[in-house]
Formats: C-alpha cells, structure tokens, sequence
C-alpha cells in the first residue's frame, strides 16, 4: 500500500510538472514549488493513518460549565501549518490551548482531537502569527520556561510574547463561577506592569 501510494504521489508529480496547467506563465521556480506542494499535499491524504502527524495524546475537554474558551482567538477550527518531527505539514484543523499549552489538531477521519507533542513540534503557523517552541536554560536564572512562544519579530533581535490563559474561581452569592481569564505581563528593564481582564491572552514579553 505504501509502494503504491508513493508511485501515485510521483506520478501526479510528474503530470504536474509536464503537464499544460494555468500556472504555465509563473516562472520555473514557482512553478516547481507549487508541484511539490500539491505533490506533498496529495501524499498526505493518500497515506492517511500513516501519517506520523497523527500520533499523539488524546485531548480532555474542559468543563463546560468553564465561562468563554481556552483557545488562541477562536475556539473553532482553523487551518494552520505546522512543522513536526521534522516534517512539515500543511492545512491541518487546529487549535491552539492557552491554558495547557498545548496545540491541538483533528483526527483526519473523525472529530477526535489530538495533542501533538510539544517538544516534537520546531513552529506551527496559525491565525497569521507564528508559534516558536523554546526550551528552558536551566543554567541561568529567571529564564524562560519551555513552550511555544509567538513570534512578535525575527530581526538580529528576537522579540517572542508568551500567551497564556488561567481559570478564575470566584464565590458570588454562594455560588461558584469559573472563567477563564487573561494576564498581560510585560517586562521593560526591572519595572515590570501586569494587568487582569475577562476574556483572552496573557501576554509576557521575552
């Protein structure tokens, strides 16, 4: 099934290459990368199970008593990239959890959802931002922890912001209430400035 798989992926590859199609006037380069992208596209779908993407932790949902979401911006699925173990995959559904920092994509033949594994993924494209993994130095002080970073600027500087999202208990007439809630932690120097809201991200500059 494989060998046959991959002969299908090359022979589309050649009928792409060769073939008259409207993307003929682009220049040879262009035209050589967009082949090898559908190519690769198709090879994805063709091996389905396969695909080493999909190996991963089952994902728990929260209490749905929990007011708001725990995702990045949206708690709908949107198709974003994603670079893992080495590879790199395109158009995949995903979601992006704030609160367990954890990015989380659909089963390719169910509504299943899996958590990819954090050290396995280099960077996932979502929602025009980009999402970097950092590891944490544990040779110097007050150093990051590891996660995924958003990528703020890729200069000879560096500029990440750390997006994070908590669940805020509270007792209002006898009753509890839970929320999720964003901490916006920015760092200038020593001074330091933190600030509470309803509904969103925690922002920590690195």
């Amino acid at each position: 099934m494989r060998l046959i798989s991959i002969f299908a992926v090359w022979f589309v590859f050649v009928q792409t290459l060769t073939g008259q199609t409207a993307t003929s006037a682009l220049p040879d380069s262009l035209r050589l990368q967009n082949s090898i992208a559908q190519a690769f596209a198709l090879y994805q779908q063709t091996t389905g199970a396969q695909s080493h993407l999909y190996n991963g932790w089952e994902y728990v949902e929260y209490d749905a008593h929990i007011e708001g979401h725990q995702f990045f911006e949206t708690d709908y699925m949107e198709e974003g990239s994603v670079r893992y173990d080495g590879v790199l995959y395109t158009q995949v559904p995903m979601l992006y959890d704030l609160v367990k920092d954890q990015l989380v994509i659909e089963h390719y033949n169910s509504a299943d959802r899996i958590i990819l594994i954090g050290e396995k993924v280099r960077e996932f494209h979502f929602l025009r931002h980009t999402f970097v993994w950092l590891v944490a130095d544990s040779s110097r002080e007050n150093t990051i922890r590891s996660g995924f970073y958003d990528q703020l600027y890729n200069g000879r500087v560096k500029v990440f912001a750390k997006r994070v999202k908590i669940i805020n208990e509270e007792i209002v007439q006898t009753t509890l209430t839970r929320n999720f809630i964003q901490r916006i932690t920015t760092s200038s120097g020593r001074r330091k400035l933190s600030r509470r809201e309803k509904q969103g991200e925690c922002d920590e500059a690195v």
